[in-house]
């Protein structure tokens, strides 16, 4: 008897296994299928993709028409504790509340005590405080720009992916003492003119022999959005002064912490995109430590277990005490973080645990806590090439290029990201439509159904880490 070796999806996860060197592989068409026939929307948040879907492409994404995102005295800001949240925590981003007080002229809202999260969906927590997964009006009482304080299992990772489809979300997430002061106070001295930036946008891709996912993401990724920014520098009012490239063999280790650190007498970048493998631990205490940290391009490759002195992870994060600040684009498996049980299951179907408990890497954590990013755009779980190519269409940038340029323009990071939050939306629906379509017996092909729901959970993993309302002052630029 012959037994069939199950279908692999199409694209391959950018992540590393650190005991072997080897991918972490991808599930198989018939676990992406059986998850798909198994996805079951709440009414609340199709009709949020709904209302995603229809009301994209105004000027004030988010928002409702005629409200500034970028203005936080017409969008507002609100911080979001636990109920359980320590008072030293709150203490240290005291500097940071009162700071965003002052800009939001009234429209500052600290959701604690009887306001504070206590493990309510979404959709509760937003009704509990008279507001929906509608275009934001902060009039309602609820601000555009929300930061959430905790981790991922005191505030869980679907509650911010869903909160993020109509409002712009971000996460800190700290253990130490001083890491939220040290936060706060960075914002507060970038945003009132203290550091300054180079106006560069500086790409790191690595690029090894026989790997489709790094070779995609710096090929046609990475060298041609390089390419198009270089392009675009005569032009005026673009908001790029100048662009790095670290492709393949220049992509170092060396040369990433060169990068994050910045020349002492220079400034940095205003926004670094790095794209590569991720590493994954199967021991408690490493994924804790270094889930998600970058394998560099001094790694040699498939079935050699990553050295320490071939991967960057949140111990390599120079201190910089007066670092410039920057926004940090990380393409990476658990760049971002990682939950308990996997989103993307394995050849068997079923969602393995891999990780002791949901977390936010470190990598990013270290970077805004002692380094100099203001912001971390990064995955969570493994992430794919869906957000690069579409099956049957090839190359799609539009969003990379969306992002990156209302970043480069000056544009508060949570609200950049709206195209992320469309392309998730829009793949709901279509999965969504999909299986309606085959309830009533239309015939779809399994690998087709298999990316389709991929993809949608690929778009809705991206997560920014930090005050959603930093961005990079262009006016500051030297």
């Amino acid at each position: 008897m012959v037994t069939e070796t199950p279908k692999q999806l199409s694209f391959f996860a950018n992540g590393v296994w650190a005991d072997t060197g080897r991918s972490v592989g991808s599930p198989s068409e018939e676990a992406a299928v059986g998850l798909a026939h198994n996805t079951l929307l709440t009414p609340s948040e199709t009709s949020s993709y709904i209302e995603k879907a229809k009301t994209h492409g105004q000027p004030t994404l988010g928002t409702l028409f005629g409200i500034d995102s970028d203005n936080l005295a017409r969008a507002g800001w609100g911080i979001v504790f636990t109920s359980s949240t320590p008072n030293w925590v709150k203490d240290e981003l005291k500097p940071l509340i009162d700071f965003r007080r002052e800009q939001c002229q009234g429209l500052c809202t600290v959701f604690d005590g009887e306001s504070a999260y206590r493990g309510e969906s979404c959709v509760e927590w937003l009704a509990g405080r008279g507001g929906s997964l509608r275009p934001v009006d902060p009039a309602v009482g609820i601000p555009y720009y929300l930061l959430i304080i905790g981790s991922p299992e005191e505030i869980p990772f679907e509650f911010q992916y869903l909160l993020d489809t109509h409002f712009a979300v971000g996460r800190l997430d700290f253990e130490n003492r001083g890491e939220y002061l040290s936060y706060a106070n960075k914002v507060k001295r970038y945003e009132a003119g203290g550091l300054h930036n180079a106006g560069t946008v500086a790409f790191f891709a690595t690029s090894h022999e026989s790997d489709p996912a790094t070779n995609l993401f710096c090929e046609n990724v990475a060298r041609v959005l390089a390419r198009d920014y270089k392009a675009r520098l005569c032009l005026k009012n673009n908001g790029v002064h100048g662009v790095m490239e670290l492709f393949a063999e220049l992509a170092t280790k060396a040369a990433l912490a060169d990068l994050l650190a910045g020349p002492s007498n220079f400034p940095s970048p205003s926004l670094v995109v790095t794209g590569s493998h991720g590493m994954a631990f199967r021991e408690d205490k490493a994924i804790e430590a270094n889930q998600g940290a970058i394998v560099c391009q001094d790694w040699p490759g498939w079935g050699n277990p990553p050295r320490r002195s071939e991967w960057f992870g949140a111990e390599d994060i120079p201190h910089r005490e007066h670092g410039n600040g920057f926004v940090w684009f990380l393409f990476a498996c658990h760049g971002g973080g990682c939950p308990q049980f996997t989103d993307f299951p394995s050849v068997s179907g079923q969602r393995e645990q891999i990780a002791p408990r949901a977390i936010v890497s470190n990598l990013p954590k270290a970077s805004l806590s002692r380094g100099g990013a203001l912001a971390v755009i990064a995955h969570v779980d493994k992430a794919w090439a869906y957000s690069i190519r579409s099956r049957g269409v090839g190359i799609q940038l539009q969003s990379f290029r969306d992002v990156f340029d209302r970043i480069m323009a000056g544009h508060r990071v949570g609200a950049a990201c709206d195209q992320f939050d469309y392309s998730r939306a829009v793949l709901s629906m279509e999965l969504i439509e999909t299986m309606s379509a085959i309830a009533y017996g239309k015939r779809v092909q399994p690998s087709e159904l298999a990316d389709l729901w991929t993809a949608r959970n690929d778009a809705r993993n991206y997560i920014v880490i930090g005050d959603p309302a930093v961005r990079i002052r262009t006016d500051l630029v030297t």
